[in-house]
């Protein structure tokens, strides 16, 4: 698939919204907690997916039925998104665009307000995919900085990147299977923090909001943050 400008995506999308007079947040929410499975009110979504500016692109747009998740450089410049595909594999994903800035990691979640709330905090929750950042900030219902360098690992220019933010302590909450669990083990030993590696009620924190029983022990999990 030819790649996309991020930005230009973004524009299409929300002329779109606004010429038909949808409101792209009860949109986005809706679509999304049904793809997930969640059973969370919309009105604790909401704010979560607002925050990331995380949309649907409608079908209507090429190349829609598609989750629009940001991807910023360190300019707050959308250089890069995820986007998340239902149909035909609705666990296909792609990354479109480029950071100009080749020093800049990819991040999800990293806004301005996160980043600085990392600097006061100097710690912050690791977690895999964009879904696990939003669940957490859900279960978490507070500033709690969560981050996700989109995948298991905090590579040596994500490792930099906190260090310049100040970083002492990184939580990983990474995906309940053999390579999640590997590679929170090897991390905990090689990076350059202090490391608590936090267990998942279920297979990931996306996941736990599709059951209470498992909702309650992630709200609980998170809550000594």
């Amino acid at each position: 698939m030819k790649s996309i400008n991020p930005f230009n995506l973004f524009e299409r999308t929300k002329a779109l919204y606004e010429a038909e007079c949808i409101d792209w947040l009860d949109s986005s929410t809706k679509r999304f907690i049904e793809f997930r499975n969640w059973i969370v009110e919309p009105d604790r979504v909401k704010p979560a997916l607002e925050k990331a500016m995380v949309r649907w692109i409608p079908k209507q747009i090429v190349p829609g039925g598609a989750f629009f998740f940001p991807i910023y450089d360190h300019h707050n410049f959308l250089s890069l998104a995820q986007l998340r595909y239902l149909d035909p594999d609705p666990h296909k994903c792609l990354v479109h665009g480029s950071l100009p800035d080749h020093l800049s990691p990819w991040w999800f979640g990293n806004d301005q307000e996160t980043l600085i709330r990392i600097a006061e905090l100097r710690k912050v929750l690791i977690v895999e995919g964009p879904s696990d950042v939003l669940a957490c900030r859900i279960a978490l219902g507070n500033s709690y900085p969560v981050l996700s360098p989109l995948g298991k690992e905090l590579k040596e220019i994500h490792q930099k990147d906190l260090l310049l933010l100040g970083v002492k302590k990184v939580q990983l909450l990474l995906d309940f299977d053999k390579a999640g669990q590997t590679s929170a083990n090897i991390q905990k030993e090689s990076l350059p923090f202090r490391v608590q590696r936090m267990i998942c009620p279920s297979h990931d924190p996306s996941d736990c909001l599709i059951v209470e029983s498992a909702m309650k022990k992630l709200s609980k999990l998170l809550s000594v943050l």
